[in-house]
């Protein structure tokens, strides 16, 4: 017979089978199916496109066309020379100026290949292959060959926008760089350019730590910083650079900050939340828009709308600040006698710089964000607490998952890992079926009457709950470059260690890392006269001192994997399962939106707690040794360090 222990484990595996088949299933129907711009490899010819630099702005819908040119040479006829052709998303193929095809098949069947044979095109002597394809809002992409021709889309095919001026096609395996991104220092220059400030932090906390391993100085270890005092130390640095730094940056800071503040002013004027259709951001959950318009109108009375703008930047400063608190006390309910880990976690989390950039403009991210990460907390201390009656936290976790549910809609995604933990937890505890299922009623039931009201709402006016901010039914249309998804933006890695502002268009990956340690997206600012003030040595430095934090966090994660019963009991593989889910929900938006700027880090902000678990779970495998140790916590505090002046604006 297997123990409940063992019982529980199987059935979290065999959801993460289940889920992993799922989500298999849902990536090859995404690859498979036309309105996802993927292009899919071939050893037979590139996808080439019209070369232009990249472009940071939004573009308006409309159709773009690219013709494409290529010359060859026949010795002789051949025999059956088929020419197949992938069009993104329409092709009109010309051979010596003869159309050889009748363009117009749906735009909607561009995966499938239109193959011709023109074989009655073909004499020897010189010949001029011209093919125009026609895209609706995203760029003109081609992939075409004929292997008894040895014809094969490549870098010598030449693309034009007008039929008069020619250039050489690119490939777009290898998407183009904005030029904005190349005019910051690279990431070990500006790293060399800190080292005067970073590494005397570094060999203080090293020799520190070195000095107190093993038995220790009785007189160092009495100074030695409790994880609480670490805490308070981390808070007064916040509200420190918050009255920095509040009436210093620039007002057009921020992402869609204009479409926010409409939505604030929409509803102090009107007191009424907004349908979706109504404007930009106006999907949005409506909460933070209800507690800022109050502070907006009371705020007009007094100053001018730059004035006004500053006093709405207090609501997102005050739950950046406040997600410090939620890290520590998840890491006491975590690592209760590891003192260390908590410090280290709390460093970590409390200075995401994903959290530090956000919370300092006006958005819903960084209230998302608290409420969600609050429901974490209350959900490791109900799975480290005694046998207990939990019905208190219970509530209280429903209350929190409400308000971040009516903040944003990114939470939903974490019901099943909550719902899972929940009744593990409280059937490890002893509880009967009928009392859990009681209880996680009691969480959903709670969570629903707060927030429910909102979807439901948007069922009846818009005939579904969600709507997104792509979402083309609510009349507003536009894309952003590169357009399209490949192989290598999905699995690649490395250009945000060096180059992290605007990483993003080299794939996934580097997105995810650029704007997780960075701000890789410049706030939206995007000119360089205009950027956000931050102190860009510092900034880009961190890039490479996050790689420590980074394999804590991995390491960490491959930890609860390799330990799932005592994870499962701790939390540990609790926080990696929801990493993992917002992680799938992030890969499938990257894949069904093909613009830059989709994979934005502080969409995870709710999961700061999280992170801090693995980090600090991985921390407890990476110290093991006194050195490893001292290394360890004085990396931290290099990081630290440079996370917190890169958004010190002086």
């Amino acid at each position: 017979m297997y123990s409940k222990d063992q019982r529980w484990l199987f059935a979290a595996a065999a959801l993460v089978v289940l889920a992993g088949i799922a989500y298999g299933a849902i990536l090859f129907k995404t690859f498979q199916d036309p309105s996802t711009s993927f292009l899919t490899s071939s050893d037979k010819a590139q996808w080439i496109l019209y070369d232009e630099p990249a472009d940071l702005v939004a573009k308006n819908p409309g159709d773009v066309v690219t013709s494409f040119n290529y010359l060859f040479t026949v010795a002789s006829a051949p025999k059956d020379a088929v020419l197949t052709v992938y069009a993104m998303k329409n092709a009109a193929v010309f051979i010596d100026g003869n159309l050889i095809n009748k363009p117009g098949y749906p735009l909607d069947d561009w995966k499938k290949p239109l193959r011709l044979n023109i074989d009655g095109y073909i004499v020897p002597g010189e010949h001029e292959l011209r093919i125009n394809v026609l895209n609706k809002n995203g760029p003109a992409v081609l992939l075409a060959y004929c292997e008894p021709l040895n014809i094969s889309t490549g870098p010598e095919w030449q693309a034009s926008r007008d039929k008069v001026n020619w250039y050489s096609a690119r490939n777009a395996e290898q998407p183009g760089q904005p030029r904005l991104a190349a005019m910051f220092l690279r990431s070990d220059k500006a790293l060399a350019s800190v080292l005067i400030y970073i590494m005397p932090v570094f060999l203080i906390v090293f020799v520190w730590t070195l000095a107190n391993a093993g038995r220790g100085i009785k007189w160092l270890n009495r100074i030695t910083p409790s994880a609480s005092t670490v805490r308070w130390i981390v808070l007064f640095a916040w509200v420190a650079l918050a009255v920095n730094n509040i009436g210093k940056l620039q007002a057009d800071a921020g992402f869609d900050i204009d479409e926010h503040l409409e939505y604030i002013r929409y509803v102090a004027q009107n007191w009424r939340i907004p349908l979706p259709a109504e404007g930009w951001q106006m999907f949005q959950s409506p909460l933070y828009y209800i507690v800022s318009a109050p502070v907006y109108l009371f705020s007009r009375h007094f100053s001018g709308l730059w004035a006004v703008e500053k006093i709405l930047r207090v609501i997102p400063l005050f739950f950046g600040i406040a997600q410090v608190e939620l890290t520590y006390r998840t890491l006491k309910s975590v690592y209760p006698e590891r003192e260390d880990l908590q410090a280290l976690g709390t460093v970590i989390g409390g200075l995401l710089p994903m959290n530090i950039y956000i919370s300092q403009y006006a958005g819903n991210e960084p209230m998302a964000g608290f409420f969600t990460a609050a429901t974490l907390t209350v959900i490791f201390g109900i799975i480290n607490k005694g046998r207990e009656d939990p019905a208190n936290r219970i509530a209280l976790c429903g209350i929190f998952f409400g308000l971040a549910l009516l903040s944003k809609v990114t939470p939903v995604l974490l019901i099943p890992p909550l719902v899972f933990i929940l009744a593990y937890s409280l059937s490890l505890k002893g509880f009967r079926p009928a009392r859990i299922c009681a209880w996680v009623l009691l969480f959903i039931s709670i969570a629903f009457f707060i927030s429910g009201w909102y979807y439901l709402r948007n069922w009846i006016e818009i005939g579904r709950p969600f709507a997104g901010g792509w979402d083309i039914s609510r009349g507003v249309e536009w894309w952003q470059d590169p357009g399209y998804r490949t192989l290598s933006q999905l699995f690649t890695f490395g250009r945000s260690l060096l180059f992290p502002i605007h990483s993003s268009y080299k794939g996934f990956l580097d997105a995810f890392y650029s704007s997780f340690w960075t701000d890789g997206y410049l706030s939206a600012l995007n000119d360089f006269a205009w950027r956000p003030a931050w102190n860009y040595d510092f900034l880009t430095s961190v890039a490479l001192l996050a790689l420590v934090p980074s394999a804590g966090i991995i390491t960490g994660a491959a930890a609860s994997l390799l330990h799932p019963e005592k994870s499962l009991r701790n939390g540990e593989l609790f926080a990696l399962s929801c990493v993992a889910v917002y992680f799938a929900a992030l890969f499938y938006l990257f894949l069904k939106l093909p613009i830059y700027s989709t994979v934005k880090a502080s969409y995870t902000l709710g999961l700061i707690p999280c992170y801090a678990v693995l980090c600090s779970a991985g921390f407890k495998v990476l110290t093991g040794s006194s050195v490893a140790r001292a290394f360890v916590f004085g990396s931290v505090a290099s990081w630290a360090v440079s996370a917190y002046l890169a958004y010190f604006i002086i």
